[in-house]
């Protein structure tokens, strides 16, 4: 199904900085899931370098999110899913009608209200039906609740489009930094945006994972347009590739997916997979949002830290962009990364997701478990400093 709505103007003033670098999402309905529960994936590009999880009480609902870690009053979240099976990912967009306001759009604002207060892709379409206009907006929101619900709203100062990944012949959607009913060949990412769609219609034939959508989705390094794959290519004598129009960027700095819930399960019951930094140099953890606060250490901050996973993907992140003076950040040393880094990496995600899904499987299952929850959380630490331990020799000076 697709609807345009056009909405009232109204004055609104705005403190918020926006997700203004780029961004790669997704949003797959039940029927195109290998596990019949809907998914929905953000790569978050972004300057913030620094982003960790928290757990909020909204107003209604409470939620986890995605939050930049010197935002210390964590006024914006950046993605998230709520105790009722409702989650929402973002890309700002720059090809919507122009916006009226010059100040910086607030997509994370309307997240974070929305993960608070919404339960369903409805109740989603109705916030922003009834916010004041114009609402400094330019972003493609993607969304998925509990009930079957799998949608795009393309935003803009006053109205949207809605896009059902139903309605879609493959079950799926996915967006880059444009929109679909802004202007034609304006905006940006249309060359991941074709590397996606590339990858995601071979592998719909199989269906769709979260596995697969951090892994072979977030660490591609295929280019549609030039018809190579760095991760498969020989290298240079150097190991060095220029690192230009690839799904994971320079600015990348988390890639998450929310696994929702079927009909007739548990509406907490939502998984979120969260690799924390640039996804080629970190591993998907799992966490519940039924758990509330209990959330890996290794995925949280204190005020004005980092998580120790984001710091540790932003260690391996500068050995493999060496060069750190002016437009070095496009030369990645593909060899290192290759050999040494990514071996790594998957091996413990593939045991993250192994004991992952065993757990989840369970939990649905039997009924959430806090005290199973904790212990899993504490063998995700442990895991993670001997994770630690195996890459110190190239964390060394």
């Amino acid at each position: 199904m697709k609807r345009t709505f056009f909405l009232t103007a109204f004055t609104l003033a705005v403190l918020c900085a926006g997700d203004a670098a780029a961004c790669t999402t997704a949003v797959i309905s039940a029927r195109a899931s290998r596990s019949g529960r809907p998914l929905l994936w953000k790569q978050r590009d972004t300057p913030n370098e620094s982003n960790h999880l928290a757990h909020f009480r909204g107003d209604r609902y409470a939620f986890t999110g995605l939050v930049d870690s010197d935002d210390r009053r964590m006024e914006s979240v950046w993605c998230g899913a709520n105790e009722r099976g409702f989650a929402i990912v973002n890309n700002v967009s720059y090809n919507l009608r122009p916006d009226s306001l010059e100040n910086k759009p607030y997509e994370g604002l309307v997240m974070k209200q929305a993960l608070g207060t919404c339960a369903t892709v409805d109740d989603f379409e109705r916030l922003l039906r009834e916010r004041p206009h114009p609402n400094g907006l330019e972003t493609n929101y993607g969304v998925i609740d509990a009930e079957g619900g799998a949608a795009y709203f393309e935003v803009w100062d006053y109205g949207y489009t809605r896009y059902d990944a139903d309605d879609a012949p493959g079950g799926y959607l996915f967006r880059t930094n444009f929109s679909l009913s802004g202007r034609p060949d304006e905006g940006r990412g249309y060359t991941r945006y074709d590397t996606a769609g590339q990858l995601m219609a071979v592998q719909a034939a199989e269906s769709f994972t979260p596995g697969w959508l951090v892994d072979s989705l977030g660490r591609s390094f295929c280019n549609v347009v030039l018809g190579t794959d760095l991760l498969q290519e020989p290298l240079p004598a150097s190991g060095l590739v220029t690192d230009v129009d690839y799904i994971p960027r320079y600015t990348t700095a988390a890639s998450v997916v929310f696994e929702g819930v079927a009909a007739g399960e548990d509406r907490r019951g939502t998984v979120l997979w969260c690799a924390l930094g640039y996804t080629p140099c970190c591993y998907a953890i799992p966490v519940w949002v039924a758990a509330g606060d209990r959330i890996p250490a290794v995925l949280v901050a204190s005020a004005g830290e980092k998580a120790p996973a984001n710091e540790t993907a932003q260690e391996l992140k500068r050995l493999i962009f060496p060069i750190g003076r002016d437009g070095g950040h496009i030369y990645l040393d593909m060899e290192l990364l290759r050999e040494r880094i990514l071996p790594q990496v998957r091996r413990a995600e593939a045991c993250e997701f192994e004991a992952g899904i065993k757990l989840d499987r369970k939990l649905r299952l039997e009924g959430f478990d806090p005290r199973a929850v904790a212990a899993f959380n504490e063998a995700v630490d442990l895991r993670f400093r001997i994770y630690r331990q195996n890459i110190a020799n190239l964390l060394q000076p």
